[in-house]
């Protein structure tokens, strides 16, 4: 019984199939104007497996056209993303190349500054030896002249050990300069120190000269040739015979001796007197003053400056006197002081 329903069924199948297989579809075209029509005539499974076929087709290239879309849409923003990156990126090298050029620029006015710098240190360098080597001549000759006694006005001078001992330290100061430099990094911080040092040589030269003015200003040359015929002080006056002070000292030699300036100085009067005879004061400045009396013959004027050793007159024997010499006196601040303390020996 179940057998024949099955064989039933798979006839009834094979019909269908047979049927499916045969049975065709038709496509008519009828033209105007009383043409011939066109009859097409297709078989049931062509037409599905064309309809298939193109759906198939029609799928691809609607899911082709979807996917370039997409993708287009996609490189597109890609596109946009990466025109944006580069206008950036072209941005930054231009900043970067006007920023190289900047530097190069700051390199090169640098290059000038160190160089400009360089000279100005050599310079300045050159200027502190050149100070230095001077410094150490007024030195020298100061050493000469000087000697630890004298007594300098405290107004107008510097002590002979102060100089020195400045002037070592100074010379060594000088010495470690270079190194000191190295390790500072500011190149005003340099600069500061030289003209510091700069300035203490300057300084110490002014105050050497200051003394060295001093010096030849200072009454301290022996006036003329001869023998000390009376000392400064209490003495027995040769012509009243009477205790009396005297207010410098004699020099005796032979009329026409030549009398000179103790010091530089300026000539602030020239005359006669009878207790003094012919008389020559001269002002030395720094306080100091002194005088020359009974003179033959005078050689300056009033106002004349005379330097140290200068001949400014002839030992005579004029006014109160009892034979040829020279009366010199030196005062200090308008005080007379024995010149024995002051000249050179």
């Amino acid at each position: 019984m179940n057998k024949t329903k099955v064989e039933k069924l798979k006839e009834q199948l094979h019909n269908l199939k047979s049927n499916y297989k045969e049975s065709t579809l038709t496509f008519m075209i009828v033209p105007e104007n009383n043409k011939k029509i066109k009859k097409y005539s297709f078989k049931k499974p062509t037409i599905l497996f064309s309809f298939g076929v193109s759906i198939l087709i029609i799928s691809i290239i609607f899911v082709s056209n979807f996917y370039f879309y997409i993708n287009n849409n996609f490189l597109t923003s890609k596109n946009i993303e990466l025109t944006k990156t580069i206008e950036i990126n072209n941005d930054k090298i231009a900043n970067l190349t006007e920023l190289n050029e900047t530097q190069n620029t700051k390199i090169d006015v640098l290059k000038k500054s160190v160089n400009a710098s360089a000279d100005y240190f050599d310079k300045k360098f050159s200027e502190l030896e050149n100070l230095e080597n001077k410094l150490n001549s007024l030195v020298a000759t100061l050493n000469t002249n000087d000697s630890k006694d004298i007594k300098i006005p405290t107004s107008r001078s510097l002590d002979r050990t102060t100089i020195m001992e400045k002037n070592k330290q100074l010379v060594t100061e000088k010495e470690n300069l270079i190194s000191e430099a190295k390790s500072i990094s500011k190149e005003d911080e340099i600069d500061i120190i030289l003209k510091e040092q700069t300035n203490d040589f300057s300084k110490l030269i002014s105050d050497v000269e200051e003394r060295l003015k001093f010096l030849e200003c200072r009454p301290d040359l022996v006036p003329t040739s001869g023998r000390l015929s009376s000392k400064f002080g209490k003495r027995i006056d040769p012509i009243t015979g009477k205790h009396s002070f005297h207010d410098g000292i004699d020099i005796a030699n032979k009329v026409g001796t030549p009398v000179k300036s103790a010091g530089n100085g300026i000539v602030i009067k020239t005359a006669y007197s009878k207790s003094y005879g012919n008389i020559i004061i001269i002002d030395h400045g720094y306080n100091y003053k002194t005088v020359y009396a009974h003179l033959s013959k005078i050689l300056i004027k009033e106002g004349q400056e005379v330097q140290k050793g200068d001949k400014i007159a002839e030992m005579g024997n004029t006014g109160r006197s009892t034979g040829p010499h020279l009366h010199f006196e030196i005062r200090y601040k308008n005080q007379k002081i024995n010149p024995e303390t002051i000249l050179s020996k």
